[in-house]
């Protein structure tokens, strides 16, 4: 089957800051699990470009094993992540990545499709990545996640965040051009307040652990599963 890369220029971007906030703030220190091998969930993963870049810097850096599993709601870009793993993920790495994308749609209830949520809704994951996801789609989505992540992590998992935000109602220029942009393209859609979104990922019992600024008025958003939940 001949598989097509899609291209994304901002993933390209920030995909390295990424990486680095991963490896500084996840993997070195806030990984407090003890799994013998890290379960991670990518949740809409978009074209493929972060799966590949942060398998490879993962697999080349790691002390320990791992499994990322990628995943999208749209079949082309399901698609895309496997030929960006074909073509970018060397043939020593490719045991750390799932070959087969799951598709995962989120609702206010959590994963629609009942295979995918069989599968990772298990308090078996300890890293969820979520980038670029939360203004694109409906603010149900964003519920659907906080659900996921409780759900689907182990006590004292991490969600990662990384995207736009307000921040007391306002943020840069630039994003809220961004954001005038996203509105006239669906209503839905949209840069959320991140107090907004703090508050529901509390309600589901994740505490957040760190805020980084990052490249281009972005924000990486670093949330625990707390104990007890």
């Amino acid at each position: 089957m001949w598989l097509t890369k899609m291209h994304s220029p901002p993933a390209e971007r920030n995909k390295e800051p990424i990486w680095k906030i991963l490896q500084e703030k996840v993997f070195s220190k806030e990984m407090r699990t003890d799994s013998e091998k890290w379960q991670i969930l990518e949740v809409a993963g978009g074209a493929g470009v972060h799966t590949a870049h942060l398998v490879m810097r993962l697999a080349d850096w790691n002390k320990k094993p791992f499994h990322w599993q990628s995943t999208d709601p749209e079949k082309d870009s399901r698609a895309s992540q496997v030929a960006y793993m074909e073509e970018d993920i060397t043939s020593s790495f490719q045991e750390y990545v799932s070959k087969t994308p799951l598709s995962l749609t989120l609702s206010s209830d959590g994963v629609v499709e009942p295979e995918t949520r069989s599968l990772v809704q298990s308090s078996s994951l300890d890293l969820i990545v979520n980038i670029n996801m939360i203004h694109i789609s409906p603010w149900e989505a964003t519920v659907g996640l906080m659900k996921l992540a409780k759900e689907s992590l182990k006590v004292g998992g991490i969600l990662y965040l990384y995207g736009p935000y307000k921040q007391n109602g306002t943020t840069a220029a630039s994003n809220l051009k961004f954001d005038q942009f996203l509105q006239a393209k669906d209503s839905c859609f949209g840069i959320r307040n991140l107090e907004d979104v703090l508050a529901l990922a509390k309600s589901e019992g994740l505490e957040l652990v760190s805020i980084t600024e990052m490249p281009a008025n972005n924000l990486s958003v670093i949330l625990r599963l707390k104990e007890g939940v």
